[in-house]
């Protein structure tokens, strides 16, 4: 099992400052490298003063940069509030600037209070994501990808550049529901989950739905999942069997969050 840190970037109120924010941040990120620690995790809000962090991957290079092995990842990118086209050749580039050290977290996003202010609601950020990632994974493993779709269309194009990692950076889809977490391990391969909040649902179950068919295909092998599990300072984590890898090697994720716990 790969451990990982969530780096939530929490500013309580402003008796700290946002740059005195980011040099602790940046500390916790080098401890993480220094005990091991497999990926550090970012997060995306926009608008909020409780998480200062709109950009993901801005962290991650500058992450990658002040470490020397642990890999950077974004949890989450909020693909609704992207055009496909450009985050492709950023996600590309930064792969590139952190030595291929990427893992890419996307989402539909959660907070209602942002959809508001980008004028998207749930619908449209679902439809949003589901061909988002159709068109990132055509722009970073092909060249003149086209797409027609009902929030996204375009001609040839080719993202420039391409990610080192090929044929790209490991995705991971954040998932809160059978239903996404079915299609999530049916796209990306990875799904990421928050056990704290007690969800009804398993990984497992959505396994075997696929397999009764009732998801789009059922699973050829299988897949790395991540649980999210926020800790203070007198919380101890239960015993745990360490589960099998996955055949490509990838195993479970358990991912420490930094805030209070629940």
């Amino acid at each position: 099992m790969d451990f990982g840190l969530f780096v939530p970037c929490h500013r309580f109120d402003a008796s700290l400052s946002v740059k005195e924010l980011y040099d602790q941040v940046l500390e916790m990120v080098k401890l993480a490298d220094e005990a091991g620690f497999n990926t550090v995790w970012f997060p995306e809000h926009h608008l909020v003063q409780y998480y200062a962090s709109p950009s993901p991957l801005m962290w991650m290079v500058k992450a990658a940069a002040a470490t020397r092995r642990v890999r950077v990842g974004a949890a989450i990118l909020v693909i609704p509030y992207y055009n496909p086209l450009r985050l492709a050749g950023e996600i590309g580039m930064a792969d590139i600037l952190c030595d291929g050290r990427l893992e890419i977290g996307v989402g539909r996003g959660a907070f209602e209070y942002e959809f508001d202010r980008f004028g998207i609601n749930e619908q449209i950020g679902g439809a949003r994501l589901r061909e988002g990632m159709e068109i990132l994974e055509g722009l970073l493993t092909q060249d003149d990808f086209s797409y027609d779709g009902a929030t996204c269309s375009f001609g040839p194009a080719t993202a420039v550049p391409k990610s080192l990692q090929q044929p790209h950076p490991p995705i991971w889809v954040a998932a809160r529901s059978p239903d996404t977490i079915g299609w999530a391990l049916g796209q990306a391969g990875a799904a990421m989950g928050d056990v704290v909040r007690r969800r009804t649902f398993t990984v497992q179950g959505a396994r075997q739905n696929r397999a009764h068919g009732e998801g789009p295909a059922p699973f050829a092998k299988s897949h790395p999942t991540s649980l999210g599990c926020r800790i203070s300072g007198h919380n101890t984590l239960p015993h745990k069997r360490e589960p099998a890898a996955a055949p490509d090697g990838r195993r479970p994720a358990l991912l420490l969050g930094s805030g209070p716990a629940i």
